[in-house]
């Protein structure tokens, strides 16, 4: 049974940034744990799927469904305002990044995908003494798949 592959739609946003010149030095992951270091890092992560209105019962063998996932963009600085401003750049760079290439990501079974907004959030890491800046860019996937 054949249906939209979730895991490997991650992975093509993962490599689309990944390949990306903007983003070379930028750890780029895919269902991960932040881990406290000190390198700007973007993490991938499916947090949902949705059945579209356009979606019937009546659609046989053909599912359509939009996807939803968030990527977050993480920035350090011993100053709130510097990690801030580094985060604040790097969303724009993934951005950026997601848009130059194909909306479709080389895939047969995305029809189209869009960005949204996102959240953000800064804390500081009492252990090191230094602020971690986090925003989140929400990317949208319309996909179909044939399931037999």
């Amino acid at each position: 049974m054949a249906g939209i592959n979730y895991w490997e739609i991650e992975q093509a946003i993962v490599e689309r940034l990944k390949g990306d010149d903007t983003l070379v030095g930028v750890a780029v992951l895919s269902e991960a744990d932040l881990a406290f270091n000190r390198e700007p890092t973007i993490i991938v992560y499916l947090e949902r799927r949705d059945a579209t209105p356009e979606q019937s019962l009546s659609a046989h063998t053909r599912l359509r469904q939009r996807l939803r996932f968030s990527i977050v963009c993480y920035e350090f600085s011993l100053e709130i305002n510097e990690a801030q401003r580094r985060r604040d750049d790097l969303i724009h760079r993934t951005e950026i990044a997601l848009m130059n290439g194909p909306t479709a990501f080389g895939r047969s079974d995305i029809n189209f995908s869009f960005l949204e907004g996102g959240e953000f959030d800064t804390s500081k890491d009492s252990q090191e003494g230094r602020f971690v800046s986090a925003g989140e860019v929400i990317l949208i996937a319309d996909c179909t798949a044939v399931v037999e």
